[in-house]
């Protein structure tokens, strides 16, 4: 992930490396009670060595896509990739207004955003496929409000046949 990170921004020298990431999700299906399972992106591997616990999870429902389950999950339900730039930057003084205009151009709940603010301000995702079945989503976010797009979809692009091969063994 960290060479992802590199082939998208650069190397970052002087700069914090959990301001520019990359996640990899995987689909699971989790038994919450029985005999209810749930469908959720979890996080498989992150980029960097810091900012990897609490890291979001998204819940996902086959039965009812478009359920607020965050860029990844706008990615998981969506053909090809899903970009998002110029959020606002929040802060624990930002107004109810700007709390409700991120939450919708990310797709998260409101509530979830108040519990924990999130610093990065564009995204870029799309979903992974292993097999031909649908493994898991490629998240990539940084603080900047433009989001390198081109270079994102590149380096997907040169290791999604590697990516596929080991996660297919995983």
């Amino acid at each position: 992930m960290d060479e992802y990170r590199d082939d998208i921004f650069g190397a970052l020298e002087g700069q914090y490396h959990h301001h520019y990431r990359v996640t990899l999700y995987q689909y699971r299906r989790k038994l919450i009670a029985w005999p209810v399972l749930s469908h959720w992106l979890l996080p498989y591997v992150r980029s960097g060595h810091t900012s990897k616990s609490n890291v979001r999870s998204f819940r996902v429902n086959p039965d009812q896509p478009g359920c607020l389950n965050g860029v990844a999950g706008k990615a998981w339900e969506s053909r090809g990739a899903v970009c998002i730039e110029g959020l606002g930057k929040l802060t624990t003084e930002s107004t109810e207004l700007e709390l409700k205009m991120y939450a919708s151009q990310t797709n998260i709940s409101e509530e979830s955003l108040r519990k924990k603010l999130s610093s990065s301000r564009s995204f870029w995702a799309v979903r992974v496929q292993v097999k031909g079945a649908n493994w898991g989503v490629f998240v990539v976010d940084c603080v900047d409000d433009k989001m390198p797009a081109k270079k994102a979809a590149q380096a997907f692009g040169k290791g999604a046949r590697a990516v596929s091969l080991l996660l297919s063994r995983a």
